[in-house]
């Protein structure tokens, strides 16, 4: 039941995941298997950091760890461990996420472990917080040391493959597009190798995006072919949105206006569906963002900015249910410069206030810095949004001066790929279970 359970899971059908394991966790609590309560705890966990709902993924990882603890399965409380801290950093609690991670390594080191493949991924998931703080080389640093142990102890390609693609994402943000094509292919590559088609449809996304980056449409139409191929194969509802937002990204890039309509209207269908996986849901509310502010650029319609504050109020909404604290004070600027085009100068700072102070508390410098240049640079440009306020200058003229589609892009490109050690292989979980029960 709990390998069927994992198999929904992969199809992103996590309704009926949920049901088979509160049926595996029912029957062990009957039969008094606190080991199987513990692991079924903690799939349930896993289910629900898919399903994005990261608070109620932390509340059953810490019902797994009481057990684990009850049991001493020492090994088994480094693994839920760093299921919470993937959660902390998901939430954008860096600091907090930081010291989970610390205690796995610590506990690993109790059990003779410190090298391992949990151990690697461990390091791989330090890197990707000193990535949301900003620390670039910092985050380069431990991705090479956990591709480099994992190399060391023969780690599965997949394992291999998604470090890779954490160092092309680094390259992303470093703007360096070559280096980061060669990783992300490196990383396409050895996905294709072990047929996992699920990482392979998020590789090829990114690739879509850094080929376009290099002016390659050609590349980035055979990349979306890839995509769609996969698509056509696999009956899961997070590849499905995931080719649909490629091809309206790419759309988009066009001239055409009828292109452009047709990358809105795609968009427009996947932020309306259910959502089943939230940073795809994110995406496409991003990039239909930037579509209607082009829209509202040369239309100056007020009813587009209005669609676009609902879009924002959505993404907001995501993120106060998440409990993400990055993508929340990500939001708040974006806001901020929503009303500088409205013209509510009060507004925007107190916006720009709230978005410093989770990024402050939350130990995001990276973040911190940006909303404090964003703050100067409105404090510089004051008096012309005075002006602007006193003579009801036009809608474009707003927006060239609050500089909207730079942000919106910005926060479409951050993102990053969370290793935890039982959440993205549905088969090799499933292989990994069917042999501990085969060696009970």
């Amino acid at each position: 039941m709990q390998i069927e359970s994992l198999n929904y899971q992969g199809k992103s059908d996590f309704r009926q995941a949920l049901i088979l394991q509160r049926r595996c966790l029912s029957l062990y609590n009957k039969i008094e298997d606190k080991y199987g309560a513990a692991g079924a705890l903690q799939n349930m966990g896993i289910t629900y950091w898919f399903k994005g709902e990261l608070n109620q993924a932390s509340d059953y990882y810490q019902q797994s760890i009481s057990l684990f603890k009850e049991l001493g399965n020492k090994r088994r409380i480094a693994s839920c461990l760093n299921n919470i801290a993937v959660v902390c950093g998901s939430k954008g609690e860096i600091n907090q996420a930081l010291e989970y991670f610390l205690q796995v390594l610590k506990l690993r080191e109790e059990v003779g472990a410190t090298e391992s493949l949990g151990t690697a991924d461990t390091l791989n998931n330090i890197g990707i917080l000193y990535l949301q703080k900003g620390e670039l080389d910092l985050s380069l640093e431990y991705y090479q040391k956990s591709l480099s142990m994992k190399k060391n102890l023969g780690a599965s390609n997949q394992k291999i493959a998604q470090t890779l693609n954490n160092i092309g994402i680094i390259y992303m943000h470093k703007g360096k597009s070559d280096q980061a094509f060669d990783y992300l292919n490196q990383s396409l590559s050895l996905f294709k190798e072990v047929e996992d088609r699920f990482l392979m449809a998020h590789s090829l996304l990114d690739l879509i995006i850094v080929t376009l980056d290099k002016s390659s449409l050609k590349m980035a139409l055979e990349y979306l072919d890839l995509l769609e191929e996969i698509n056509s194969h696999e009956e899961n509802k997070v590849i499905s949105q995931l080719y649909r937002v490629a091809k309206a990204i790419i759309l988009k890039t066009s001239i055409r206006s009828r292109q452009r309509v047709e990358a809105e209207e795609i968009l427009k269908q996947v932020v309306t569906q259910e959502i089943v996986n939230h940073e795809v849901s994110i995406w496409a509310m991003l990039h239909l963002c930037e579509l209607l502010l082009f829209e509202l650029r040369i239309t100056n319609d007020l009813d587009v900015l209005r669609e676009l504050k609902s879009l924002n109020s959505r993404i907001s909404d995501i993120a106060k249910r998440q409990g993400s604290h990055w993508l929340l004070a990500e939001v708040y600027v974006f806001k901020s410069k929503l009303m500088l085009v409205e013209l509510d100068l009060q507004g925007a700072q107190q916006y720009l206030d709230s978005a410093l102070v989770i990024a402050e508390e939350k130990g995001m410098k990276r973040l911190a810095t940006k909303i404090l240049n964003e703050k100067d640079t409105f404090q510089q440009q004051m008096s012309n949004w005075q002006y602007f306020v006193r003579k009801g200058t036009p809608v474009n003229e707003r927006l060239d001066l609050a500089q909207l589609e730079g942000l919106v892009m910005e926060m479409a490109r951050k993102r990053l790929d969370v290793t935890d050690e039982d959440v993205l292989n549905y088969a090799q979980i499933a292989q990994n279970l069917k042999q501990q029960w085969a060696d009970t």
